[in-house]
């Protein structure tokens, strides 16, 4: 999944990765989330809610080294 959230007061990109380890599984191996794109030198970028680029979305990084922040959740045993 992804999409653009307001954190907590600038526009940014998100991504929710589910990993499965057969097709039809119900619970998750792992979950990795994506947050916050950084600039070129390692700063997160603000995308101010007044004047967006419409474009976040797929403007959004393709690296996790891109991500101001990257966690891998372990799969939780129920």
């Amino acid at each position: 999944m992804a999409g653009v959230g307001y954190f907590p007061n600038n526009l940014n990109p998100f991504e929710v990765e589910f990993h499965f380890e057969k097709r039809r599984d119900i619970q998750p191996q792992k979950i990795k989330l994506r947050f916050g794109k950084l600039d070129g030198i390692g700063q997160l970028v603000r995308y101010d809610i007044k004047k967006y680029p419409p474009n976040i979305l797929s403007q959004r990084p393709t690296e996790d080294s891109d991500w101001a922040v990257v966690v891998e959740l372990p799969p939780v045993n129920l």
